[in-house]
């Protein structure tokens, strides 16, 4: 069947993925070797590269169905897949709201937990919802050449249109709320960098559920070399308080560059100012 085919081709792309990214894991060793790697951060990452080209690939493979030309199907391909990771970039440009009803359609955003070590179900339900649509979309264009030229007085492609649509707003729907599922977090890195304390977590369940806690953060894109560490636990911290707080807690985090909107903002309503510093990292 078509749905065969397509499942026999995705298993072998998959599985020369996979044994590529297990050569990749020398490089684990090396720094083992060399020092003492956090083996959970690395575990988090792997797994998580694995998940992206476990969901990417299927994209790629609609592209092939699409052209018999192989230059072609490999542009497209390429364009498809910048499509699904910077979905919410790009909606993002012309609305705040969509970019966030979509951005459980890209597999960038489910990706930044794993690479911080931290393994969540909401994450991979998102890398199988791509997948499972992607696949879906390449057995509707593998058995093409059996459709009927029309259905109930209508073309088929416009069935099938629809029925595209209807699964895509169906899943964008369970990620949405699967995503508030916020006990299924593991936080695999050897010091628990993304883990919240015992307090912090009491304190965040005592929360009233009629008044919401607002923490807005301002932080600046580029920083020192010292503090480049500093800035990705903090996001950590703030996006697992915002994961475990649900609807009691709302965290925005915003890029700051001076004489910018955010800056203006955080300078007359909280009297932040910019503040230089010497970075002697570089010699």
């Amino acid at each position: 069947t078509d749905l065969e085919i397509v499942l026999g081709k995705y298993a072998a792309t998959l599985g020369i993925y996979s044994a590529a990214l297990v050569l990749a894991v020398q490089y684990v060793l090396v720094l083992w070797f060399l020092g003492s790697p956090d083996l959970g951060l690395m575990f988090g990452n792997y797994v998580g590269y694995w998940l992206v080209g476990a969901a990417l690939v299927p994209v790629g493979m609609l592209a092939s169905l699409l052209t018999a030309n192989m230059t072609v199907a490999f542009i497209l391909g390429a364009v498809f897949c910048g499509a699904v990771i910077f979905i919410d970039t790009l909606v993002g440009s012309f609305s705040a709201d969509a970019s966030r009803l979509v951005a459980p359609l890209s597999v960038f955003n489910p990706f930044w937990d794993f690479s911080k070590g931290v393994l969540t179900v909401s994450g991979l339900l998102a890398f199988v919802s791509v997948a499972g649509f992607f696949l879906y979309l390449n057995t509707l264009m593998a058995g093409r050449r059996h459709w009927p030229r029309e259905a109930d007085g209508y073309p088929m492609w416009s069935h099938h249109t629809v029925r595209a649509v209807a699964l895509a707003v169906a899943l964008v729907a369970g990620n949405a709320v699967v995503a508030r599922v916020t006990f299924l977090r593991l936080d695999v890195t050897a010091e628990r960098l993304s883990s919240l304390s015992d307090e912090t977590r009491r304190l965040i369940a005592a929360l009233p559920d009629d008044r919401a806690v607002f923490i807005q953060a301002f932080l600046s894109p580029v920083v020192p070399e010292p503090f480049v560490q500093a800035r990705s636990n903090l996001i950590g911290i703030l996006q697992e308080i915002d994961a475990l707080g649900g609807p009691k807690v709302e965290v925005l985090i915003q890029d700051t560059e001076p004489f910018t909107d955010a800056a203006v903002s955080a300078r007359e309503k909280f009297g932040i100012l910019p503040r230089a510093m010497r970075d002697l990292s570089g010699g």
